[in-house]
């Protein structure tokens, strides 16, 4: 476990040396790293930040590949307003967030396909990136969810 908590604060640490990464793959890969360190604290910001129940939570994670993957399912699900189970039907079937993203009626160049594309989706796990918010001028209000 010191190991895992080690590896993670030297990549955080790397992380915040550079440019903020302000990338799909760079938001999915920083909460599949804080996800590894702590799932429990992940899966619990996750369903306060999205209005999930532990079960639709729970449902999720076993559903996806990675846990980041999960988060991107439930922004999807809010600003889509499509039912969790369309959400994740599409998953299973689309190559790529962008494609996803179409199939549930968020249109490219919209501003939220292009906060998708950018990785700025307004959650961060607890201890997460928040540089990444405030770098973009997006005010993340955690635990706040205004349309389920």
């Amino acid at each position: 476990m010191r190991v895992l908590q080690l590896l993670l604060t030297l990549v955080l640490i790397l992380g915040f040396s550079g440019q903020v990464q302000a990338d799909i793959d760079g938001y999915l890969n920083r909460l599949n790293l804080h996800a590894a360190a702590d799932l429990g604290d992940f899966r619990v910001g996750l369903g306060a930040h999205f209005g999930a129940s532990g079960s639709d939570v729970d449902l999720v994670l076993r559903s996806v590949r990675n846990p980041g993957d999960a988060a991107l399912c439930f922004w999807l699900r809010q600003h889509s307003r499509q039912p969790l189970a369309v959400v994740l039907e599409n998953y299973r079937q689309q190559q790529g967030w962008g494609n996803l993203a179409k199939s549930l009626g968020i249109k490219p160049g919209s501003a939220e396909f292009h906060a998708l594309k950018a990785g700025e989706l307004g959650w961060y796990p607890a201890g997460g990136d928040e540089a990444q918010g405030r770098k973009s001028g997006k005010s993340h209000d955690k635990g706040k969810n205004k349309n389920k």
